[in-house]
């Protein structure tokens, strides 16, 4: 009703200020449909205040991160997301992993950098990895099941640690803890940053 109330005066922009942010995840998710479904019919500009990122990624044509009252990054979802402009942005927008000082130069990165935890994949016991990809040791920390995924905290031989997120296509992953794992990812995936003045 609030919505159709701001819509009947044809505003050129309308401000939805966390408007799903009192309701269940699965009507939240039914109304992020039909949000952007309006508004793609009523061709009526939303700018769309919201802290939960998965929700501006799934409804956003463009994406403003802020912190503390600056403009971070703008930019595609996708962009946003693939190529964070900074740790601020890497960290606040989905999970990611920043890697920076002694950790990030033993990994053979002159800067500090983030990758997603879905791009990195554990490598089984035994097999090579291919030689275009980046590798690390270390032990895993603790696991979390999270049902179509798990993910894994791995402590790094070399310092820091990294987040893998590994789908549980046909049955679920298992590590055990403190269990000696060898992680790999491509250098492409790895998003750089320079230093801050």
């Amino acid at each position: 009703v609030a919505l159709a109330r701001a819509l009947v005066n044809r505003p050129r922009v309308l401000l939805l200020d966390e408007p799903l942010g009192a309701l269940d995840l699965k009507l939240r998710e039914r109304m992020q449909v039909e949000l952007k479904a309006i508004q793609q019919q009523v061709g009526i500009t939303f700018v769309y205040v919201t802290h939960d990122q998965g929700e501006a990624l799934t409804m956003a044509d463009r994406v403003a991160v802020f912190a503390e009252g600056r403009i971070e990054q703008i930019g595609s979802p996708t962009d946003v997301y693939e190529h964070p402009a900074s740790p601020f942005v890497a960290g606040f927008v989905g999970v990611s992993n920043v890697i920076d000082g002694v950790a990030a130069a033993a990994l053979g990165a002159s800067a500090a950098f983030s990758i997603r935890p879905e791009k990195i994949r554990v490598l089984p016991n035994g097999v090579a990895p291919d030689a275009d990809l980046i590798v690390a040791v270390g032990h895993v920390r603790e696991m979390l099941y999270l049902g179509a995924s798990t993910r894994t905290h791995v402590a790094l031989a070399s310092g820091g640690e990294l987040v893998v997120i590994e789908q549980n296509v046909d049955q679920p992953v298992r590590h055990q803890p403190d269990e000696p794992v060898r992680l790999a990812w491509r250098a492409s995936h790895m998003q750089m940053f320079a230093a801050r003045p």
